[in-house]
């Protein structure tokens, strides 16, 4: 099963056992009522969460770092596939924000202790 891939590159395999939280969250308009009871509406439903990745060769994290930044677009977000851990199914073609922050882990790469590198998404 895929969780995660970019263009040919499938992500799965390097995302870190027990990780993996993304799933389509309701983003709320929120007010107070006349008797001061909070209120709220459903604007919309869209994917986010996090995962962490982690690499055991040089190879691996230079093929990550090229699709995901020559998938990039000028709005900053990429076309991926998405695994959606609350409604149990893959979308396929979400538009998507990802954030990560990786350290240079090439020269430890292929090492246990490896760093793990975080990844935020949010659907556009």
């Amino acid at each position: 099963m895929v969780l995660f891939q970019v263009g040919q590159l499938d992500i799965t395999p390097f995302i870190v056992l027990n990780s993996y939280k993304v799933s389509t969250q309701s983003e709320y308009d929120t007010w107070k009522d006349g008797d001061y009871t909070e209120r709220r509406g459903i604007k919309r439903r869209k994917l986010k969460g996090t995962f962490n990745v982690k690499f055991f060769s040089g190879k691996d994290f230079n093929d990550f770092l090229t699709a995901i930044e020559g998938a990039r677009t000028s709005g900053d977000y990429i076309t991926a596939t998405v695994y959606d851990v609350k409604a149990k199914n893959i979308k396929e073609n979400a538009l998507v924000f990802f954030d990560y922050e990786p350290a240079d882990v090439y020269p430890s790469a292929g090492l246990a202790d490896t760093e793990e590198i975080e990844v935020t998404i949010t659907e556009r």
